[in-house]
Protein backbone atom coordinates (compact mmCIF):
# COMPACT_ATOMS: atom_id res chain seq x y z
CA UNK A 1 0.00 0.00 0.00
CA UNK A 2 2.80 2.47 0.83
CA UNK A 3 4.28 1.90 -2.63
CA UNK A 4 0.94 2.74 -4.25
CA UNK A 5 0.57 5.92 -2.15
CA UNK A 6 4.15 6.94 -2.96
CA UNK A 7 3.54 6.35 -6.67
CA UNK A 8 0.39 8.47 -6.53
CA UNK A 9 2.21 11.30 -4.76
CA UNK A 10 5.13 11.22 -7.23
CA UNK A 11 2.80 11.18 -10.23
CA UNK A 12 0.77 14.02 -8.73
CA UNK A 13 3.94 16.12 -8.58
CA UNK A 14 4.37 15.58 -12.34
CA UNK A 15 0.76 16.21 -13.36
CA UNK A 16 -2.59 15.13 -12.12
CA UNK A 17 -3.60 11.78 -10.77
CA UNK A 18 -6.13 10.11 -8.58
CA UNK A 19 -6.60 6.72 -7.07
CA UNK A 20 -8.12 4.71 -4.30
CA UNK A 21 -6.28 2.56 -1.79
CA UNK A 22 -8.13 -0.15 0.14
CA UNK A 23 -6.68 -1.45 3.40
CA UNK A 24 -8.84 -4.41 4.38
CA UNK A 25 -9.08 -6.10 7.74
CA UNK A 26 -7.18 -4.00 10.26
CA UNK A 27 -7.97 -6.07 13.37
CA UNK A 28 -7.32 -5.97 17.11
CA UNK A 29 -8.11 -8.87 19.45
CA UNK A 30 -8.40 -8.87 23.23
CA UNK A 31 -9.79 -11.03 26.03
CA UNK A 32 -12.12 -9.71 28.73
CA UNK A 33 -13.24 -11.32 31.97
CA UNK A 34 -16.90 -10.93 32.94
CA UNK A 35 -17.54 -11.52 36.62
CA UNK A 36 -21.18 -12.06 37.65
CA UNK A 37 -20.36 -10.98 41.20
CA UNK A 38 -20.01 -7.42 39.81
CA UNK A 39 -23.63 -7.16 38.67
CA UNK A 40 -24.61 -3.63 37.59
CA UNK A 41 -27.92 -1.91 37.03
CA UNK A 42 -27.20 -0.12 33.76
CA UNK A 43 -29.54 2.29 32.03
CA UNK A 44 -29.83 1.64 28.34
CA UNK A 45 -29.14 4.54 25.94
CA UNK A 46 -31.81 7.25 25.73
CA UNK A 47 -33.08 6.09 22.34
CA UNK A 48 -34.57 3.06 24.12
CA UNK A 49 -37.30 3.01 26.69
CA UNK A 50 -35.33 4.15 29.77
CA UNK A 51 -35.21 1.06 31.96
CA UNK A 52 -32.54 -0.48 34.12
CA UNK A 53 -31.47 -4.01 33.36
CA UNK A 54 -28.95 -6.07 35.28
CA UNK A 55 -25.70 -6.38 33.32
CA UNK A 56 -22.21 -7.64 33.88
CA UNK A 57 -19.43 -5.53 32.45
CA UNK A 58 -16.07 -6.08 30.81
CA UNK A 59 -13.83 -3.59 29.06
CA UNK A 60 -10.81 -3.54 26.81
CA UNK A 61 -8.49 -0.90 25.36
CA UNK A 62 -8.08 -0.75 21.58
CA UNK A 63 -5.68 1.45 19.64
CA UNK A 64 -6.01 1.48 15.86
CA UNK A 65 -4.77 5.05 15.43
CA UNK A 66 -1.29 3.96 14.34
CA UNK A 67 -2.75 1.70 11.66
CA UNK A 68 -5.13 4.25 10.16
CA UNK A 69 -4.15 7.67 11.51
CA UNK A 70 -1.36 8.51 9.08
CA UNK A 71 -3.41 7.48 6.04
CA UNK A 72 -5.52 10.62 6.47
CA UNK A 73 -2.40 12.72 5.73
CA UNK A 74 -2.49 11.50 2.10
CA UNK A 75 -6.15 12.06 1.20
CA UNK A 76 -9.74 11.44 2.22
CA UNK A 77 -9.94 8.53 4.64
CA UNK A 78 -13.08 6.50 5.27
CA UNK A 79 -13.39 3.56 7.66
CA UNK A 80 -16.08 0.96 8.12
CA UNK A 81 -16.33 -1.32 11.12
CA UNK A 82 -16.70 -4.67 9.41
CA UNK A 83 -16.48 -6.89 12.45
CA UNK A 84 -17.08 -6.53 16.16
CA UNK A 85 -17.02 -10.12 17.30
CA UNK A 86 -17.61 -11.36 20.79
CA UNK A 87 -16.96 -15.05 21.26
CA UNK A 88 -16.75 -17.71 23.90
CA UNK A 89 -14.13 -20.38 23.27
CA UNK A 90 -16.49 -22.89 24.90
CA UNK A 91 -19.08 -22.15 22.21
CA UNK A 92 -21.86 -21.15 24.59
CA UNK A 93 -23.47 -17.72 24.81
CA UNK A 94 -26.90 -19.11 25.68
CA UNK A 95 -26.85 -17.10 28.91
CA UNK A 96 -26.54 -13.75 27.05
CA UNK A 97 -29.68 -12.05 25.76
CA UNK A 98 -28.37 -8.55 24.96
CA UNK A 99 -25.04 -6.76 24.45
CA UNK A 100 -24.48 -3.05 24.92
CA UNK A 101 -21.11 -1.69 23.71
CA UNK A 102 -19.88 1.77 24.70
CA UNK A 103 -16.87 3.59 23.25
CA UNK A 104 -14.88 6.48 24.72
CA UNK A 105 -11.45 8.02 24.37
CA UNK A 106 -8.87 6.88 26.92
CA UNK A 107 -6.83 10.06 26.57
CA UNK A 108 -9.49 12.74 25.98
CA UNK A 109 -12.90 11.65 27.36
CA UNK A 110 -14.13 15.27 27.40
CA UNK A 111 -13.69 15.62 23.63
CA UNK A 112 -14.65 12.02 22.84
CA UNK A 113 -17.08 11.03 25.62
CA UNK A 114 -18.67 7.67 26.22
CA UNK A 115 -21.31 6.93 23.60
CA UNK A 116 -23.19 3.85 22.42
CA UNK A 117 -21.28 1.94 19.75
CA UNK A 118 -23.73 -0.98 19.62
CA UNK A 119 -26.84 -2.41 21.20
CA UNK A 120 -27.63 -5.91 20.05
CA UNK A 121 -30.17 -8.57 20.99
CA UNK A 122 -28.77 -12.03 20.37
CA UNK A 123 -30.40 -14.49 18.00
CA UNK A 124 -30.70 -18.19 18.87
CA UNK A 125 -27.84 -18.85 16.39
CA UNK A 126 -25.59 -16.37 18.20
CA UNK A 127 -26.34 -18.07 21.50
CA UNK A 128 -25.61 -21.60 20.33
CA UNK A 129 -22.52 -20.93 18.21
CA UNK A 130 -20.81 -18.83 20.87
CA UNK A 131 -20.00 -16.15 18.30
CA UNK A 132 -21.79 -12.91 17.48
CA UNK A 133 -20.99 -10.09 15.09
CA UNK A 134 -22.34 -6.93 16.71
CA UNK A 135 -23.60 -4.23 14.28
CA UNK A 136 -22.48 -0.66 15.00
CA UNK A 137 -24.73 2.33 15.65
CA UNK A 138 -22.15 5.05 14.97
CA UNK A 139 -21.86 6.67 11.56
CA UNK A 140 -18.54 6.24 9.73
CA UNK A 141 -17.36 9.83 10.34
CA UNK A 142 -17.89 9.67 14.12
CA UNK A 143 -16.26 6.25 14.30
CA UNK A 144 -13.26 7.59 12.34
CA UNK A 145 -12.88 10.49 14.80
CA UNK A 146 -12.82 8.12 17.78
CA UNK A 147 -10.44 5.60 16.19
CA UNK A 148 -7.90 8.08 14.83
CA UNK A 149 -7.58 10.16 18.02
CA UNK A 150 -5.77 7.37 19.90
CA UNK A 151 -6.60 4.57 22.28
CA UNK A 152 -10.30 3.96 22.96
CA UNK A 153 -11.98 2.03 25.74
CA UNK A 154 -14.69 -0.41 24.68
CA UNK A 155 -17.04 -1.36 27.50
CA UNK A 156 -19.30 -4.36 27.00
CA UNK A 157 -22.42 -4.79 29.09
CA UNK A 158 -24.02 -8.23 28.92
CA UNK A 159 -27.62 -8.88 30.00
CA UNK A 160 -29.05 -12.34 30.55
CA UNK A 161 -29.00 -15.24 32.98
CA UNK A 162 -25.45 -15.14 34.24
CA UNK A 163 -23.14 -18.06 34.92
CA UNK A 164 -22.01 -18.65 38.49
CA UNK A 165 -18.30 -18.13 37.81
CA UNK A 166 -16.32 -15.48 35.89
CA UNK A 167 -16.10 -16.13 32.17
CA UNK A 168 -13.55 -14.98 29.59
CA UNK A 169 -14.80 -13.73 26.23
CA UNK A 170 -12.68 -12.73 23.24
CA UNK A 171 -13.41 -9.53 21.33
CA UNK A 172 -12.12 -8.94 17.82
CA UNK A 173 -12.63 -5.55 16.19
CA UNK A 174 -11.89 -5.25 12.46
CA UNK A 175 -12.29 -2.37 10.07
CA UNK A 176 -11.69 -1.65 6.43
CA UNK A 177 -10.07 1.64 5.44
CA UNK A 178 -10.44 3.38 2.10
CA UNK A 179 -8.15 6.21 1.09
CA UNK A 180 -8.98 8.44 -1.89
CA UNK A 181 -6.06 10.41 -3.28
CA UNK A 182 -6.53 13.10 -5.94
CA UNK A 183 -3.88 15.66 -6.86
CA UNK A 184 -3.61 18.05 -9.79
CA UNK A 185 -1.44 20.98 -10.81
Amino acid sequence: MRTFITALLVSSAIGCSSGTVYEPAICKTSTMTFDPSNLLATSLPSWHVPVSVPMIEGSTLVDMSGSIGKLGDYGDLNVQLTEDLLQNAGGDLSWVSQVLVLIESSSDPQKYPQTALADYTLTPTDQTTGLMNIPTLLDANTLLLYLTQGEVKLTFGLAGSFPQQPIDLVNEVCLDATLRVSKSL
